[in-house]
């Protein structure tokens, strides 16, 4: 069940003060009946049905930062590179790199 909007929150309080039982709102809204019964109390409560307060504390990584902490986070941040293409004596078109992977002992 997604959460109510806060148009379908208005539509839900103006059917509370109308008078049906709160089964026929929530049948309406397809909802639970503790959500009408939250949404109720919070009305009474702060006259309101906006959302509560949230924390708006501000993001410390920006987006490009955040990609690059995912980057390091692959299994492929352990693997290093033994020896340049130019090193290699492999005739393999495919073999570009040859690389090791430190986990495992020799």
């Amino acid at each position: 069940m997604a959460s109510l909007t806060s148009q379908q929150r208005e539509q839900a309080i103006g059917r509370l003060n109308t008078g049906p039982h709160a089964q026929v709102i929530v049948n309406a809204f397809n909802c639970s009946v503790r959500t009408i019964e939250r949404l109720r109390i919070r009305y009474n409560t702060t006259n309101s049905t906006d959302d509560r307060p949230r924390c708006d504390r501000p993001r410390i990584t920006t987006p490009i930062s955040c990609s690059n902490i995912c980057m390091t986070d692959s299994p492929q941040r352990h693997r290093q590179l033994v020896r340049p293409l130019a090193t290699i004596s492999n005739p393999h078109p495919l073999a570009a790199l040859a690389v090791e992977d430190p986990r495992v002992s020799r």
